[in-house]
């Protein structure tokens, strides 16, 4: 090969490089495509089924459906009047200062703010 050819031969190795360059970035363009579709089917999967969860949590916990659910499989019955029993608060959590506020809990001093 002579010298006076030496530019051609160069050029036409970067062109063969540069389209296999332009190649493999559509190559890739395309997998990256594929790949965004498949995970925006997903998203959209995923939230179908969110919704769908969301409508069966629903059902699951209406009042009436457990109120019966416990009756009939597990025996229970709203209290006689007998069978409540009430609890005492304690009078230091009745306590209030000249606002109507109750003091801070013990447990909490160093947490609590000024107002």
């Amino acid at each position: 090969m002579s010298w006076s050819k030496a530019p051609y031969g160069i050029t036409i190795c970067v062109l063969i490089i540069m389209a296999l360059f332009f190649v493999w970035l559509r190559v890739e363009q395309v997998r990256y495509g594929y790949m965004i579709f498949k995970a925006y089917e997903q998203y959209l999967d995923l939230q179908r089924t969110h919704k769908k969860l969301i409508l069966q949590w629903n059902y699951l916990t209406i009042p009436s459906r457990l109120e019966e659910i416990a009756e009939r499989e597990l025996g229970m019955r709203p209290p006689q009047p007998d069978e409540i029993v009430f609890l005492g608060i304690p009078e230091k959590l009745l306590e209030t200062d000249d606002e109507g506020v109750p003091p801070p809990r013990e447990d909490t001093e160093g947490l609590h703010h000024d107002r």
